[in-house]
């Protein structure tokens, strides 16, 4: 399986929310050492806003998105998903220590505390889907 095969992959809308906000760290960080990564990672981005049913556009309204229990299905190049699946381990570690750090207010703590838990669930079953 090379890493140009195009992969169909189908997960809660509300999981792409969080592979999005992923990826939008990554370049984020990523574009003064490593621009070449940010730019793979706003492709995925770019992609998602396709492919996703009625992703919110440029300045519209994101109460009550994502609609609750709904999938979309999101097709691209094996190695987007590889990006997608070391962007989310790679972003547990630091969502475990910022859950940790006191100086936050506890509900902050909290997003961290989901969003570490969310990723590594997200990424488990991407890594099953990639097999």
């Amino acid at each position: 399986m090379g890493s140009d095969e195009v992969l169909a992959v189908t997960l809660p809308i509300k999981e792409w929310v969080l592979i999005d906000g992923t990826l939008d760290n990554l370049a984020a960080v990523a574009v003064i050492d490593d621009p070449s990564l940010a730019e793979r990672a706003r492709i995925v981005r770019s992609i998602g806003w396709d492919q996703v049913p009625d992703w919110p556009g440029a300045g519209e309204d994101m109460a009550g998105w994502p609609p609750e229990g709904q999938d979309c299905t999101v097709s691209m190049s094996r190695s987007l998903w590889e990006l997608v699946l070391k962007g989310l381990t790679d972003a547990i570690p630091i969502n475990q220590s910022l859950a940790e750090a006191e100086q936050l207010p506890p509900e902050e703590r909290k997003v961290h505390i989901d969003a570490a838990s969310q990723s590594l669930l997200v990424s488990a079953r991407l890594r099953t889907a990639l097999q």
